[in-house]
């Protein structure tokens, strides 16, 4: 499957696939057009190919990442998706 982690911000989203490219492990990073403004994902592909010690490295690069950039989650999420949604996708806000 693949599964997708929403990191938000597209730098942020740049920044994390470069990291855990960095430390072995390939994550596309997915930024606008193909997904919202700042809701930035790395889509990650799991195979039953992967050996456990593979997955559990990753797992540990992920820890570490989340110690590096500030993941959204809960209320910060739903605040940081509502003002992304009343932006333009070039940051400007638009006029009411």
């Amino acid at each position: 499957p693949i599964i997708s982690v929403l990191v938000g911000d597209e730098e942020d989203t740049f920044r994390a696939g470069k990291f855990l490219f960095d430390r072995g492990f390939y994550a596309q990073s997915v930024t606008f057009p193909a997904v919202p403004y700042h809701a930035g994902v790395l889509r990650i592909q799991v195979n039953a190919n992967h050996l456990t010690e593979s997955i559990d490295g990753f797992l540990a690069a992920m820890k570490e990442l989340t110690e590096c950039i500030a993941f959204p989650s809960g209320e910060a999420l739903r605040q940081k998706m509502a003002a992304a949604a009343k932006q333009k996708p070039d940051g400007l806000h638009q006029r009411a």
